[in-house]
């Protein structure tokens, strides 16, 4: 695997904190607005609706951090497993209504760094169908070095412009914040000498790590 130019590691934690605050920035301001709407108005089914606003978005806040917090993050000591139905939990919650994921896996558990990049995959699988879809994520082999599948399915799947480079250590430009989650994955793979195949058909995307 060739590499892509490294960022310094300041340069990389500030692009990945831009990251998880562009995902959060949005439930938390309608929070904010919601309870301004409760502060300032009286009609009842406005408050009832400000306090819908608030709940929900207060759950989608909750989902965000979460999910960053093992996927960008440290959560837990350096040699924890985590349940794959935790990881399945963690993905599912960030996932709009138009997508869907479908878990197979021989193991219960995954070490830390791979339930890491498990979760970065999804994020450029889910990337990859923009218009909805299903996911099938596979995951079999050695604990200890997981063949990790995941295909995409839905209209028009397609990779956006720079990821498959991007993740495969091919790419040659800056790193900004667009594609820092992808430069993120890149690291993840670099970090276990994994290597990731990207096959794009009509309608499919399938990455595949190995």
């Amino acid at each position: 695997m060739s590499d892509v130019k490294d960022l310094s590691g300041l340069d990389l934690a500030a692009l990945v904190s831009s990251r998880i605050c562009h995902d959060v920035v949005g439930p938390v301001g309608a929070i904010f607005n919601g309870l301004e709407v409760l502060e300032d108005d009286d009609d009842e089914q406005v408050k009832q609706y400000a306090m819908d606003v608030i709940r929900r978005n207060t759950k989608a806040a909750w989902a965000r951090l979460e999910f960053a917090r093992l996927a960008f993050g440290a959560a837990g000591s350096a040699g924890t497993d985590i349940p794959i139905n935790k990881i399945e939990e963690l993905a599912n919650a960030i996932l709009e209504e138009k997508h869907k994921i479908n878990w197979s896996s021989s193991h219960d558990f995954l070490p830390k760094g791979y339930a890491k990049l498990v979760l970065n995959l999804v994020v450029a699988a889910v990337a990859a169908i923009p218009r909805g879809g299903q996911i099938q994520i596979d995951i079999s082999g050695d604990l200890e070095r997981p063949t990790i599948n995941l295909t995409s399915r839905g209209e028009g799947a397609r990779c956006p412009e720079r990821v498959p480079a991007i993740l495969q250590g091919e790419h040659e430009g800056d790193i900004d914040a667009l594609v820092i989650q992808p430069y993120f994955t890149h690291r993840l793979l670099s970090s276990h000498n994994l290597s990731i195949a990207i096959q794009q058909n009509d309608n499919q995307v399938q990455f595949t790590v190995s």
